[in-house]
């Protein structure tokens, strides 16, 4: 049964009734899910794609829904505070380390701003093959229409505005859709998407970027997920330095979805160019969450900051494992501490 924003009332009311009474025993939904109008009959297992795009909160309320619910949370970049879960909670892991077959290689590059031209030469030779080009912006108005009360389409995961303050500002999404309609690109066609348009410009956009009509779409961070289109091999991101890891490894990932050789082209500030190099040597989610983790910190284990500094006494998180590993093995393996401690219940696993 499927449950979403965008359904009409009466089969929204439809799909409702049928999970309540428990006549549906499947249901696949969106963040509508989580209204509190939603009731099952008994819910058993609750999977939660993308979990970093979801809150502490929206995921503890989806679990409450019944008793003893297992949970299994799927993301290629786990944010700091589900790492830590991994690491001091108990939470069980699987990792899918193998790509999908028959996909071309990746590569990122931090670029400055003197190497723009040669990054356009390469696009215009990309979008002539009859490829396709991500140009994603981390706003979507100019600096002066944000300030008027244009914000961004997400904030970065675990960022704040103010850690950006003094910095120049970077290109938004209607200024670069301006200045390339303007340039040699403008001959391939070129798209604007964001979350400001209508839904049926929205559908547009991607239709025209989809079949060809437009080789370069100009975005924001929305197109993070949802977006597979084969035939996109490059991707430009401005103000990398607005973004998390784990956010950038999720943008690059709409890149590299055939056979081709893709590439993915970070232009950031000076001051976050250690951390963006970072991109460049490793595709591994988990170890782009485990540098997130060292850089922003854990969190709160029980509560809802999913960042940050922790506030709970634990240090280096390598020296801790040890010692939670250490703990979690003599518990193991005595029955007594191994039915006070890890007892009955749910199970909740990470893929």
């Amino acid at each position: 049964m499927l449950v979403s924003g965008s359904q009409r009332a009466a089969a929204r009311r439809a799909a409702l009734a049928e999970l309540a009474s428990g006549r549906a025993q499947l249901a696949i939904g969106t963040h509508a899910l989580l209204a509190p109008d939603v009731r099952f009959a008994r819910l058993d297992l609750c999977v939660i794609d993308e979990q970093q795009r979801f809150g502490v909160a929206e995921k503890q309320s989806l679990l409450e829904k019944s008793v003893d619910v297992h949970a299994l949370l799927m993301t290629a970049t786990p944010i700091p505070r589900t790492l830590a879960l991994c690491y001091y909670g108990d939470l069980d892991t699987s990792l899918l380390a193998e790509r999908p077959p028959g996909r071309g290689s990746l590569e990122t590059r931090v670029v400055t701003q003197g190497e723009r031209a040669e990054v356009m030469r390469h696009l215009l030779e990309r979008t002539h093959a009859g490829e396709r080009v991500f140009w994603v912006c981390p706003r979507i108005l100019g600096a002066q229409a944000g300030r008027a009360g244009a914000q961004p389409d997400s904030q970065p995961e675990g960022e704040l505005e103010s850690e950006h303050e003094g910095r120049e500002e970077s290109a938004s999404a209607e200024e670069t859709f301006a200045r390339l309609g303007r340039g040699e690109l403008a001959r391939t066609g070129l798209e604007l998407l964001h979350g400001r348009l209508s839904p049926e410009r929205r559908a547009q956009a991607i239709a025209r970027f989809r079949s060809g009509a437009a080789a370069v779409l100009v975005t924001t961070s929305m197109v993070e997920v949802g977006v597979d289109v084969p035939e996109a091999t490059v991707m430009v991101i401005e103000g990398a330095e607005r973004f998390g890891l784990a956010q950038l490894h999720q943008l690059r990932g709409r890149v590299g979805r055939s056979h081709r050789p893709s590439w993915c082209f970070l232009f950031g500030a000076a001051d976050a160019l250690p951390r963006l190099r970072f991109l460049e040597q490793c595709a591994d989610g988990f170890a782009l969450a485990e540098e997130d983790l060292r850089r922003r910190g854990m969190g709160a284990l029980a509560g809802l900051r999913q960042s940050g500094e922790n506030l709970e006494g634990l240090g280096e998180p390598e020296l801790d494992l040890a010692l939670v590993q250490r703990a979690r093995a003599l518990v193991r393996g005595n029955a007594a501490l191994r039915a006070h401690y890890l007892g009955e219940g749910r199970d909740v696993a990470l893929v």
